[in-house]
């Protein structure tokens, strides 16, 4: 993602479709973390890519903002959140979301990503 382009969560979910961990790894910062209902949060892209690995196979992503505050330096999502089987379309779970970017000076990154029923 470039300076003139403002990140949203549409990115993500795409190479979550595409079971691309790398991808889902390298939108977030070095020291970025998700918050994962009811889980202990973790840290760094490598960790979050190993967290999710277990997901991508299962379950598609829908991700519909309600809530966006955007500066220079940072832009915060928040929204709804839907688990769709994969192989069948059904949905199997719907929370809220939250997701805070920063820019680095070149890329913008997920510094906090986190979701369940209390966001």
């Amino acid at each position: 993602m470039t300076t003139t382009t403002l990140p949203s969560m549409h990115a993500f979910e795409t190479a979550w479709q595409r079971e691309d961990l790398p991808q889902i790894a390298a939108r977030y910062a070095p020291n970025g973390r998700i918050l994962p209902a009811k889980r202990v949060a973790v840290e760094g892209p490598d960790a979050i890519a190993a967290f999710f690995a277990g997901g991508v196979a299962k379950v598609l992503l829908q991700f519909v903002p309600q809530q966006r505050f955007e500066s220079a330096t940072v832009v915060f999502e928040a929204g709804i959140c839907r688990d769709l089987d994969r192989a069948s379309g059904t949905l199997r779970e719907s929370c809220h979301y939250a997701v805070a970017w920063t820019h680095d000076g070149s890329h913008w990154l997920i510094q906090s990503h986190g979701w369940g029923a209390g966001f």
